[in-house]
């Protein structure tokens, strides 16, 4: 592998697959799992193109999502900005029980080209923890689970979010955490949730109410 420049050594873990052949990851204060133990306002994007065997990394210039906790609630957007873009959920509780307080939530877009995030401020925010989002190809949404059981999309074109109807067998509960398994099929437009049993799909945007 050829380091690019400034590269010493690997920076943060892969956590997102870019269909022009990247791999990619956060590090720093939006690292999966250890962001906490890093500095507010310290974060980098990693990129490794496995066509050319090169690692770039970039500190994020700008405002950035807080750190979020066990789960990787972030999906890239190919289709959005020069280089694609990539999708981040952000939603961070502190304590316990009734002292239970929300310090963080909102809904980002990460610029891959530009190297800067963006707070959409949407229309309406899920509350709740969004352990796993999927970019619904052909549709210009996002689609959530908020809270291992809630089914939310968010919509590009409107800017807010709305609960899913959904009809059929599902999940009783989503695996959490950074252990979500459920991803998107573009190629057969259907989520594939493998956790026995395995259950298929195919969300359809055009039956959400937007606000």
């Amino acid at each position: 592998m050829k380091w690019g420049a400034g590269v010493k050594g690997t920076y943060g873990g892969i956590h997102l697959a870019h269909p022009a052949g990247k791999v990619m990851g956060f590090g720093g204060r939006l690292e999966p799992y250890s962001g906490r133990r890093c500095p507010a306002g310290l974060a980098y994007f990693a990129s490794h193109d496995i066509h050319r065997n090169t690692l770039t990394v970039k500190k994020i210039q700008g405002a950035i999502p807080d750190w979020v906790g066990e789960c990787r609630p972030f999906c890239v957007v190919p289709d959005r900005g020069k280089d694609g873009s990539v999708f981040f959920y952000a939603y961070r509780t502190e304590g316990r029980g009734d002292k239970r307080k929300v310090v963080n939530h909102g809904t980002w877009l990460y610029d891959i080209a530009e190297n800067r995030f963006t707070d959409l401020q949407p229309k309406v925010q899920p509350q709740g923890l969004g352990h796993t989002v999927e970019y619904l190809a052909g549709q210009d949404a996002v689609w959530a689970v908020v809270n291992n059981s809630q089914e939310w999309v968010y919509s590009f074109k409107h800017n807010t979010w709305a609960k899913l109807p959904t009809t059929g067998s599902k999940p009783r509960r989503y695996q959490s955490g950074g252990y979500g398994q459920t991803v998107f099929s573009a190629r057969y437009g259907v989520l594939v949730h493998p956790r026995p049993p395995t259950r298929i799909m195919r969300p359809d945007c055009s039956v959400v109410k937007w606000e």
